[in-house]
């Protein structure tokens, strides 16, 4: 009932989806899986969220996070 989602898609190059990758902090304890095609890094969630996932399929991003 008081559940609050958010879901993010955006597209860059490969050089800038590598320099935010590094300079991110969530990335840096983050677990990776490989799907289909798709990179999924299982982002440790932080400010009280229960869920933090980006998922990455060439230069294309999204970013879902939720809180419950």
């Amino acid at each position: 009932m008081f559940t609050r989602e958010f879901e993010v898609e955006m597209q860059m190059s490969e050089e800038k989806l590598a320099a935010w990758i590094a300079s991110s902090p969530g990335f840096k304890d983050a677990t990776t899986e490989k799907k289909d095609g798709v990179v999924i890094y299982h982002i440790k969630p932080g400010g009280g969220a229960q869920f933090a996932e980006i998922r990455v399929r060439g230069d294309h991003v999204t970013i879902r996070v939720f809180w419950s």
